[in-house]
């Protein structure tokens, strides 16, 4: 007879939050947490840019923040990508993308 012990980690389901659109270059993203906080787990998670315009960058004000503000400095369809992890084993992750139209405003 023998004893060996196992750690499960539950696996988050992110959710990135709904499509949007705006005019101008900054939208507020919103994901949510799939994993709550609790007494000695703290969930974690971060955003990045999937596919913009011509390959451009975006910058998020704290990335890791489920709902940072972003700006782009080109107008069309932006992808991001919301990635929650499980803080106690951060390989143990789930993504969601989400679709941002950004429109040149109207002068």
């Amino acid at each position: 007879m023998d004893t060996m012990w196992v750690t499960f980690y539950q696996k988050p389901d992110a959710n990135a939050g709904i499509n949007g659109s705006v005019c101008g270059f900054e939208y507020e993203l919103e994901a949510y947490f799939d994993l709550t906080e609790t007494i000695n787990y703290t969930p974690s998670g971060i955003w990045s840019v999937c596919s913009g315009p011509t390959g451009e960058t975006a910058v998020f004000y704290s990335a890791t923040d489920t709902d940072p503000e972003v700006h782009v400095w080109e107008t069309g369809l932006w992808q991001f990508m919301w990635r929650e992890n499980n803080s106690l084993l951060t390989s143990c992750y789930d993504t969601d993308t989400v679709l941002v139209e950004f429109v040149e405003t109207p002068i």
